[in-house]
């Protein structure tokens, strides 16, 4: 796949972020790490991605975003709830679910918009 349609896959790949995900703001978190995980998996199998294309910070930017909207309160009860995708761990998109989560929180609490507490 070349840089070009890579960029324009990435692009497309933020514009649906920011306008397909719809429901309150839990079911938008779910839905940004589901299909951050389901379109990793797809990449795995079928192509390699360009190296100049992060889709994984892509994913927490509008993690990020979503988040700097929400009280305290929403964030957190935000957060339980996106952590229900870990519930099984015979999923065999846990790892993947793990990873994101862990690189969404990460980054929210290294910017300020979560706390470790």
């Amino acid at each position: 796949m070349s840089s070009e349609a890579t960029g324009a896959a990435a692009g497309a790949a933020a514009t649906a972020l920011g306008t397909a995900a719809v429901g309150n703001d839990a079911e938008k978190l779910q839905w940004i790490v589901t299909n951050q995980v389901d379109g990793v998996q797809m990449r795995e199998m079928f192509w390699d991605l360009s190296k100049d294309v992060d889709v994984d910070a892509l994913a927490c930017n509008e993690a990020i975003k979503l988040l700097r909207t929400m009280t305290e309160e929403e964030k957190s009860q935000c957060c339980k709830s996106a952590l229900s995708l870990l519930a099984n761990k015979d999923d065999p998109r846990y790892m993947h679910y793990e990873r994101i989560l862990s690189s969404i929180f990460m980054a929210a609490c290294n910017e300020g918009v979560l706390s470790l507490s």
